[in-house]
């Protein structure tokens, strides 16, 4: 059997282990190479930082210096693995924005809260819901006209469906996550977004939706088959979830929330971008993450061009991103990756913060001696994969210095068998890596080989 990475379960599959991640999985064009090994050591550095920051209450920006000694594409393949590993490892506990700057043409906020409403819609928006509701349900608001037309009765009817099953009374109110509803109106552009300025001046007091903004195609008529279907389950409960939203959270996210009742997912994600008050409809979609969430992480990338762009404009972006990063202090990581000295403006701004430095030093290490295994390069795979807080292993620890013997000095040997002992541990949910599992890791390397000679003949 052969092991591989999978970004599903990382931070919770290793943590008894004290690991973050296996030391020895490669990622991107050369995975099965020590090359691939280094690629994943480097992203590990960033998502160890992340981890930590996600405990915190006063979050410093990372800055991830990219180095300019080597290709880019060991930088593309790093950031592809954290983006994987945030994107689709819930023991991880974030959500996550990759935001380039070219997306920002349509300013920065809102690019912004564009694609991180995105995250939000299409990762198992139904969830988010429900733990959102949980909030309405332990504060009801009785001065609200839906809830004096659903009664405390209906509201304690709901509250019981809902303590029997989350999700299915979900559904039943607010619809399955299905991508779109009404697929006749799937291709029907909506113009709203073009009357939409960019990163306007915002007042505290300013409104995200007045009655100038319209809705969403197909929200504002009721279409003619629709008068035939069924009443809907707990109707008068969503209109009260829906009005508790806009006066308790954000008007833009109530009416989100209608949308994705009637037309579904797509049309959601887009709704969350019609306002008028970009940071205002920002800063409560990130309050609306954090009830599933442990933090947002907004990660810019992509200033190659920088010093391009009109002096003024530069100014002004990096204005917009530090009132984003102010305006969500307390629920978001920001993570800035520059190529080293490409946007000076950006760092001096915000490299005060955590810095670190994607040069992938053990390329040259490995370059000089091909195929050998080096322990300095090992030793900094197994310190960049150690959870936050845990002692790492070494190459003097006796059960790796065991697997470095078994391979004879060969690294691509080594590290298939300190790969496969880890993950029989982990498998085992053992606390630490001992002698047993590279016995195990060995066995089963022989059994693959003699599996792969006999489907050869």
């Amino acid at each position: 059997m052969t092991r591989t990475f999978d970004a599903h379960e990382v931070v919770g599959r290793y943590s008894k282990l004290g690991m973050l991640a296996n030391p020895f999985f490669g990622y991107g064009a050369v995975a099965e190479t020590a090359a691939g090994i280094e690629v994943s050591s480097e992203s590990n550095i960033l998502l160890r930082e992340i981890a930590l920051a996600r405990t915190q209450d006063a979050i410093r920006p990372i800055w991830v210096d990219k180095s300019t000694s080597i290709p880019s594409s060991y930088h593309l393949s790093a950031e592809s693995r954290v983006e994987e590993i945030l994107a689709q490892d819930e023991s991880f506990g974030v959500l996550h924005a990759y935001v380039p700057l070219f997306s920002m043409k349509s300013g920065a906020v809102r690019s912004t809260l564009g694609l991180l409403s995105e995250r939000l819609v299409f990762r198992g928006f139904d969830e988010t819901l429900a733990l959102y509701i949980d909030r309405i349900l332990d504060e009801p608001d009785e001065s609200l006209t839906s809830y004096q037309v659903l009664g405390p009765e209906g509201l304690s009817e709901f509250a019981k469906a809902f303590a029997e099953d989350r999700l299915a009374t979900v559904h039943a109110v607010l619809g399955t996550p299905d991508y779109e509803r009404k697929p006749e109106l799937a291709q029907v552009a909506d113009w709203r977004v073009l009357s939409m300025e960019g990163d306007v001046d915002e007042a505290p007091d300013d409104i995200e939706i007045d009655n100038t903004v319209g809705e969403a195609p197909g929200i504002a008529l009721a279409l003619p088959e629709e008068e035939t279907q069924e009443p809907v389950p707990f109707e008068n409960v969503a209109d009260y979830l829906i009005e508790y939203t806009r006066e308790h959270l954000s008007p833009v996210i109530g009416r989100a929330i209608r949308v994705y009742q009637s037309r579904g997912l797509t049309a959601t994600a887009a709704e969350f971008k019609i306002t008028k008050a970009p940071r205002k409809t920002l800063a409560a979609v990130a309050k609306l993450a954090r009830v599933r969430y442990q933090k947002l992480v907004v990660m810019y990338d992509g200033f190659e061009n920088w010093l391009n762009i009109d002096a003024e404009l530069r100014g002004k972006i990096v204005g917009l991103l530090s009132e984003i990063r102010w305006s969500l202090a307390d629920d978001a990581v920001m993570v800035y990756l520059i190529q080293h000295g490409a946007a000076p403006e950006v760092e001096e701004t915000f490299s005060s913060g955590t810095k670190l430095t994607w040069d992938f030093p053990g390329l040259l290490e490995m370059e000089a001696q091909p195929g050998a295994i080096i322990d300095s390069v090992v030793d900094r795979w197994l310190a960049n994969a150690a959870a936050p807080g845990a002692d790492p292993l070494t190459t003097q620890t006796p059960v790796v210095r065991e697997a470095i013997d078994a391979a004879e000095g060969d690294v691509d040997l080594f590290t298939r068998i300190a790969a496969t002992a880890v993950e029989i541990a982990a498998d085992q949910e053992a606390t630490t890596l001992t002698s047993e599992h590279v016995s195990a890791a060995l066995e089963e390397l022989k059994a693959d080989e003699v599996a792969s000679e006999t489907d050869a003949e």
